[in-house]
Order: C-alpha cells, then sequence, then structure tokens
C-alpha cells in the first residue's frame, strides 16, 4: 500500500470543500458546517472569576467570503435605533450596528431596545456552529461594524437587562484583525490583550462578564473595516 498516496487523497478533500464553498457560497445548498473545523484548537485562559477561549475558526478565505455576504445582507439600524444614551444626553453611535434572534426577542442597552429581525440563512448556520464549540444554545446575535480602526469600543460590561448571566457570550470576528483587552473590575492584575484575527472565536464564558470589562481598542494603523457577531442569551419573559 502506497501510505502516501493515501496521505495525498487525506489532505485532499478539505481543499475540494473550500474551492467548492468559494464557486457556491451563494447558491442554496450550501452548509458552512462542512468546511468549518470540527474540532477547533482553542486557547484557554483562565484567572479567578475568568474563563476565555479564542481561536481561529474559519480560514481567510471563508472569513472574507462571510464578510462580505455579511455587508451584503445586513441591515444596518438607523435614526433613534442608531444613538445611546450617556450619563442623560444622547449620541450617535460611531459604529454601525444590527440585531437579529427568535420571534420576540429585544435588546436593550443605553435607553435603547432594539427588536430582533429573523435570523438569515446564513446566520442560523453561524449560529449552529458557535452552539456546537460552545455546547450553549442562542438566540439572539448583535452585529457590529467598524469603519476602520479610528472606532473602538471603550471598558464595559456586557450587562443589559435581560442577559442571561449563567450563558457564555460567543463572538466570530471578520475582517481587520484588531486588538481586544480585558481587565478586571476589582483588583490591579495587568489587563490580558488579544489580536482578534479574522475569522476568529472568542467566548467569555461564566462568571468572566461579571468580573471582568472589554474594550476594542482603537488603531489609527488599522485602516480596514471590521465586523463582530455577539451571540448571546436573552431571557425572553423579559422582552416585550
Amino acid at each position: 500500500m502506497d501510505k502516501r498516496k493515501d496521505r495525498d487523497e487525506s489532505t485532499k478533500e478539505p481543499a475540494v470543500k473550500i474551492r467548492k464553498l468559494i464557486t457556491d457560497f451563494y447558491g442554496p445548498s450550501i452548509d458552512l458546517l462542512e468546511y468549518y473545523p470540527p474540532h477547533p484548537i482553542l486557547q484557554k485562559i483562565t484567572r479567578p472569576k475568568l474563563d476565555i477561549d479564542y481561536g481561529i475558526l474559519f480560514p481567510s478565505r471563508i472569513a472574507d467570503l462571510l464578510f462580505a455576504q455579511l455587508m451584503r445582507e445586513t441591515e444596518f439600524l438607523t435614526g433613534d435605533l442608531a444613538r445611546c444614551r450617556v450619563r442623560g444626553r444622547w449620541y450617535p453611535l460611531k459604529r454601525k450596528h444590527s440585531a437579529y434572534g427568535l420571534p420576540g426577542i429585544q435588546y436593550t442597552f443605553s435607553g435603547v431596545s432594539l427588536p430582533a429581525k429573523e435570523f438569515t440563512p446564513l446566520l442560523l448556520q453561524l449560529k449552529k456552529i458557535v452552539q456546537n464549540i460552545s455546547h450553549c444554545n442562542f438566540n439572539f446575535v448583535l452585529i457590529n461594524y467598524y469603519e476602520s480602526g479610528l472606532i473602538g469600543l471603550g471598558h464595559h460590561r456586557d450587562n443589559e437587562p435581560g442577559l442571561r448571566v449563567d450563558s457564555p457570550i460567543v463572538s466570530i470576528s471578520l475582517g481587520q484583525p484588531r486588538d481586544f483587552e480585558i481587565k478586571s473590575c476589582y483588583t490591579q492584575t495587568p489587563p490580558i490583550k488579544l489580536r482578534l484575527q479574522s475569522g476568529s472565536y472568542l467566548a467569555l464564558n461564566p462568571p468572566t462578564n461579571q468580573h471582568f470589562s472589554h474594550a476594542l481598542l482603537p488603531d489609527s494603523k488599522a485602516l480596514n473595516p471590521r465586523l463582530n457577531l455577539t451571540f448571546r442569551n436573552i431571557l425572553e419573559n423579559l422582552t416585550s
């Protein structure tokens, strides 16, 4: 038996699948579950009251296709739904955002309630992927678009009303790599900084979000846009 031939054949299939995805991405039969790594290599980062998983989920070619498709089909919010209230004053958001979820889900933050649009087929596939990895079901995704590195997001916790504290918060990053910083709200330990690459997966597992804040750091050298999809669980009995 020619072991080299067997090895060549075994490595050919993923490349064939990726080429098929690039060719047929816009066809109705595409299923991303056939293409993502079934056992992605994730880095586990732990500290007292902190539990994070990070790793590359999609190769760059697939991440580029996902970015392009999401930019085509995402309906970003405008007007009163594209602002936030800080210390009693209203400000327009520098980033664009949109919300998708199960029927009846509503997301409230900084004085604004976003009614979730129905999951698109692509978002349902991505949701299924992150559910398989995190072993948690999600009913909502927030999509943020950052036009360049000049637009960041200061340190905060995701403590909006209705978010389940016993659920992980999982995000997929696409486009421009950006620095993500995590620091303790209660101790002086050094912050953790991660470079979120395009196609990467990041999970803030409980109880991280209750004890650590996070930020997307501005970067004047980051010239290209970025999309971030954050999958969450919202308590449905607190929505209207």
